[in-house]
């Protein structure tokens, strides 16, 4: 009996433990390793468009850059410029204006006069309400925030803001994105980041390191199952 009381035990705390630290799994939005130097420093009033497709390291393969320079109201311009030799991305300018890279079908969604959108492309992103976006900052200052925007195939979309007023690594779930549920998660088709930056200057702008999506490993939940089946068969060998 105490043999088996022990096995019994054993298998409680390996269940518990298993099932209270998800293991986690790294998606990458953009490193920001691929695409060419991109500023803007005329005032027009029109939007400006960087786009790179095909590319492997780069979520559904496309990333589109979007700001639009003083005029219409704006103070600009706005500026977002990818280093690739350092694998990063500045934005600054002294404004909140039109600045957003954007992925997936979020490509093009926004249009001003003067560009064409860029071609969609479809993520088809099976994501959950505990998955995470995580963006890593290497640089920033007081006032500094990045919008993220979710937006699902049939064209909903869900906003969130991130504050980053100093270098770190910066998590927002899923979970808090007004509106969205469980079923928009689970067919997210777009993804549309705007880091604004109060700083007038590269050197003082905000600088991301890496966009990513943490999701917990698909073998956890098959792990958890299996112990939670060594839990009931060792509570029948101790009821014998």
């Amino acid at each position: 009996m105490y043999i088996h009381m022990k096995k019994t035990i054993a298998v409680v705390v390996a269940v518990s433990t298993l099932l209270g630290t998800q293991v986690q799994s790294q998606i990458v939005i953009d490193n920001f390793s691929d695409g060419s130097s991109f500023t803007l420093s005329d005032s027009s009033g029109t939007a400006k468009f960087n786009n790179i497709s095909s590319a492997a390291d780069i979520i559904g393969g496309s990333r589109q850059i979007r700001v639009r320079a003083a005029g219409s109201g704006y103070y600009g311009p706005s500026i977002i410029g990818v280093d690739t030799a350092s694998g990063t991305l500045a934005s600054y300018g002294g404004d909140t204006g039109d600045r957003f890279i954007e992925y997936g079908s979020a490509i093009g969604s926004i249009t001003q006069t003067g560009a064409g959108p860029g071609v969609p492309v479809n993520l088809n992103l099976d994501l959950l309400l505990t998955d995470s976006i995580n963006i890593d900052v290497a640089s920033a200052g007081a006032g500094d925030y990045v919008g993220v925007r979710l937006y699902d195939s049939s064209g909903g979309y869900y906003t969130a803001n991130i504050n980053t007023t100093s270098a770190g690594s910066y998590s927002i779930s899923l979970s808090s994105f007004p509106g969205l549920t469980a079923l928009e998660a689970s067919d997210i088709d777009g993804i549309l980041i705007s880091p604004v930056s109060s700083a007038g200057s590269a050197v003082t702008g905000l600088v991301l390191d890496e966009l990513s999506i943490s999701v917990p490993e698909p073998g956890t939940a098959a792990l958890a199952a299996i112990g939670i089946a060594g839990l009931i068969a060792a509570r029948r060998r101790t009821c014998k």
